[in-house]
């Protein structure tokens, strides 16, 4: 184990103290396993988004902090309510969407779920539309139980959507949870090569004009492509 990641495995023996943690940082990337659960992310996600990554890690451990959802109620929100909520607890942050929906108990905002405008598609019937899952995530620390399937539900009788589809990144997700919704796999994308600062770290798009000699290329895992059609939609 070298210098970088003895100290990311330090970080995360003061999270999980009895977990058998495994650390290796390979072509920028950190691969965690923690009790066989595995994630990756990137040294600038973890310089930045260290907390959300640890309550992700415990949310795959069953230890964060459980809420049911059927406790909770859905109010649609706005952007003032929903950007920050997204920033702080989402490891991509916000991204601009047309629905925006959060979870609260009692009067805590505990999840958020964005969705874009509806779409026509030619596999959906004239009078059906389909919709992206933008973002969705809970408060850090916390699991809301039935949380993201009692959002759909709610979207889903709101629009009347045909379907709503959308991407997993791989380096994060397997796209378990989903899946155990009723998402099915509709494709699955190439990697995708960036460009990572050999002093900072930090990523670059590869069409960013950069020093080629401060900077390394790199691939992603690629995405998932996921799509979920409501029982009453007709395809």
């Amino acid at each position: 184990m070298n210098k970088a990641e003895q100290v990311i495995y330090d970080k995360l023996l003061g999270y999980f103290p009895t977990a058998n943690i495994c650390v290796s940082i390979q072509h920028h990337q950190i691969q965690l396993s923690i009790n066989q659960e595995k994630m990756s992310c990137w040294k600038d996600e973890w310089e930045d988004k260290e907390a959300i990554i640890v309550s992700r890690l415990k949310s795959l451990l069953g230890q964060n902090k459980r809420i049911h959802g059927r406790s909770c109620i859905i109010k649609l929100l706005d952007k003032k309510t929903a950007e920050p909520f997204l920033n702080h607890h989402h490891i991509l942050g916000f991204a601009k969407s047309y629905y925006k929906l959060g979870l609260f108990k009692k009067d805590e905002l505990i999840a958020v779920a964005t969705f874009s405008k509806g779409r026509k598609m030619n596999r959906l019937s004239d009078n059906k539309k389909s919709f992206e899952l933008i973002r969705f995530c809970n408060a850090s620390g916390t699991t809301v139980v039935g949380g993201l399937s009692k959002l759909l539900k709610h979207f889903i009788t709101l629009t009347d959507a045909g379907d709503i589809m959308t991407y997993i990144d791989k380096d994060q997700s397997e796209g378990k949870a989903f899946l155990k919704l009723g998402f099915k796999l509709m494709s699955e994308s190439e990697p995708i090569e960036f460009q990572v600062h050999k002093n900072s770290q930090r990523r670059a798009s590869k069409n960013t004009i950069n020093v080629q000699d401060d900077f390394h290329f790199v691939k992603n895992s690629g995405n998932l492509k996921l799509v979920y059609t409501p029982h009453h939609a007709k395809v």
